[in-house]
């Protein structure tokens, strides 16, 4: 099965201090859902945000993030999720531009007919004028009806 939700728009931003430049662009949220088979999905997103910032000479960003996510039933027990993401951080009124990249893997088991076992890996790189590089893992403990 194969689906797709979507909304295009423009958005603009203001400020209250008249020395900064507005915020605005176009904006959207597009979700592509493909499953293959019962057991695997795949998500292509795409959105696009206004986002405020403290930053001096500027008032925000516009933010673009694009993901593909992989989701698989091993069992009725046991399922993972593999994601990658991509974001692009373009400031208003300044030169600075950041992109970033995010893959992840996921796991889930359940346990109990309620209580899910979770735990997850996340890499993530900032390439431009704030870069870093970020690991971080979770381990967690779920109750779902």
């Amino acid at each position: 099965a194969l689906s797709f939700l979507g909304r295009l728009g423009y958005a603009r931003a203001m400020p209250d201090e008249v020395s900064q430049t507005d915020l605005q662009g176009v904006i959207w949220d597009a979700s592509l859902i493909w499953t293959p088979t019962r057991l695997t999905t795949f998500t292509l997103e795409s959105n696009t945000d206004l986002e405020e910032t403290t930053q001096t000479g500027t008032p925000g960003y516009i933010k673009r993030t694009t993901s593909l996510e992989i989701a698989t039933s091993w069992t009725h027990r046991l399922a993972t999720t593999l994601r990658g993401a991509y974001e692009m951080r373009d400031y208003a009124g300044i030169t600075q531009f950041d992109k970033e990249l995010t893959l992840g893997l996921g796991v889930e088991y359940l346990f109990a007919r309620s209580w899910l076992l979770e735990a997850g890996l996340e890499h993530t790189r900032v390439i431009g004028s704030n870069a870093y590089t970020e690991d971080e893992f979770h381990l967690g403990l779920r109750w779902r009806r």
